[in-house]
């Protein structure tokens, strides 16, 4: 297993191809981001979100229209849509709402995965992931139902379908008319209510008790390829490349793991959850 293959858990993928335009823009995130690089690998902690929002305009022309978009802030980016675009909102969405923001998919580990996430949804057509599949509009199918059924394609194929995604329902109204429509594969939760990016208590709770040793193969850990585990009761030491060996047993077949099992705890583990908040770790060691 090579280290870029490692890290390429992360979502930094690692590419000849150019990148769909959009991807070029930098974007302010709410809360401070920070980059932990190995080698030339870089890695962020943030907030990245794709959303999806529908018109609820009283004109009949607009009305039930959706707009997919990328944010680092949700709160403040259904404002600037329904704001218009002079305060920041999409020329798309100006003066045709107001909008509602149905859900948003969070959890990737990097803005240009999310830009790619978005890219892909708006353009289910030129995907090179999701043009096979042929998505297109039935006659009768809603804007709605429609965006829906590509986000649903999405999660459950390559390379969305191996990321620690959530699908966080912010709608109440829309979310029971169509909460039994999103499947999505075991690691990736479905859950509704209102998010607070700047929040991060969920993972700074965790006190991480460092040795110098792997449980795996007793020997030392350099600081940047060690991983902890999360739950309190065991917090128990691994190299990167240890457990990821560990975590593939189950799945050989694929280089990055998904889920597995703490050798120590036997705690069930998402790999994207464990690297983020080690991440966390490392970012709070260097700044304290």
């Amino acid at each position: 297993m090579s280290l870029s293959s490692i890290f390429n858990s992360f979502g930094v993928f690692v590419s000849s191809k150019r990148l769909p335009s959009k991807t070029k823009r930098r974007l302010p995130s709410p809360i401070p981001k920070f980059e932990y690089t190995v080698g030339f690998l870089k890695m962020n902690i943030g907030f990245y979100g794709c959303y999806l929002l529908v018109s609820e305009s009283e004109k009949p022309l607009y009305r039930g229209k959706c707009y997919v978009g990328f944010t680092v802030n949700p709160e403040r980016r259904i404002k600037q849509h329904n704001r218009g675009s002079r305060y920041g909102g999409a020329w798309r969405t100006s003066n045709r709402g107001p909008w509602e923001m149905v859900l948003v998919v969070h959890g990737f580990p990097n803005e240009i995965c999310a830009l790619r996430f978005e890219w892909a949804w708006q353009h289910p057509d030129r995907s090179r992931r999701l043009r096979v599949l042929k998505l297109r509009k039935r006659q009768k199918e809603s804007a709605l139902d429609h965006h829906i059924k590509i986000l649903c394609h999405m999660l459950n194929v390559g390379p969305w379908n191996r990321l620690p995604l959530t699908v966080r329902w912010l709608c109440e109204k829309y979310e029971t008319m169509l909460k039994n429509t999103i499947v999505t594969p075991p690691h990736i939760e479905v859950i509704s209510g209102p998010l607070n990016t700047g929040d991060r208590s969920e993972v700074e709770n965790y006190d991480f008790t460092l040795s110098d040793a792997c449980k795996l193969c007793y020997n030392s850990v350099m600081q940047g390829s060690l991983l902890t585990c999360v739950d309190q009761r065991c917090r128990a030491n691994f190299h990167i490349i240890c457990l990821a060996n560990e975590f593939r047993k189950s799945e050989a077949q694929f280089v990055i793991p998904v889920i597995g099992v703490c050798p120590n705890c036997k705690t069930q583990l998402k790999w994207g959850t464990l690297v983020s908040k080690n991440m966390i770790r490392i970012r709070d060691e260097k700044f304290n």
